[in-house]
């Protein structure tokens, strides 16, 4: 999203930044997690051989909730807090919108 945000902003120095704040803050952070995942989870390196760490996986993978399902859980996306994704993505979409019309070159 972030990088789409950039071309659609056509802003070069914004792509930059975004690259630099990526591996500023994800990485030290995504390589704390693992840490934790694998002193609290013994079999986490199992799981991480599985599962893609930072790109989608391209095959789909049947995830299935306790009744056998595999449908969205509006719960669980309360729960882990998903819904700041699609603020971050409407704060873009403003952000554009206003530098459309009020800041044009």
């Amino acid at each position: 999203m972030g990088f789409g945000f950039c071309i659609a902003a056509r802003s070069w120095w914004l792509g930059l930044a975004l690259v630099a704040m990526f591996f500023a803050i994800y990485l030290p952070v995504i390589r704390d997690e693992e840490k934790f995942l694998r002193a609290k989870f013994s079999d986490f390196d199992q799981y991480a051989s599985r599962v893609p760490r930072m790109l989608p996986r391209l095959t789909p993978h049947a995830i299935n909730n306790k009744d056998g399902s595999s449908a969205f859980s509006f719960n669980l996306y309360s729960k882990h807090r998903e819904y700041n994704a699609l603020l971050g993505a409407l704060a873009m979409m403003a952000a554009l919108i206003l530098k459309m019309n009020f800041f044009r070159s």
